[in-house]
């Protein structure tokens, strides 16, 4: 059995969350990637919760 992650798109779709994402450089939809230790770790204790 394999599990993967995968990168969960923006639902923040307001104006102020697509200024935000142009103010820090990102693409419409794409998630803030600058903490990834901190995504690594909700992933890590959301995987073994639902297990």
């Amino acid at each position: 059995m394999t599990f993967g992650i995968g990168l969960p798109l923006v639902r923040n779709w307001t104006e102020t969350g697509k200024r935000r994402a142009r103010k820090e450089g990102r693409s419409f939809g794409l998630p803030d990637a600058s903490n990834p230790a901190e995504g690594a770790e909700l992933t890590k204790n959301l995987i073994f919760n639902a297990v």
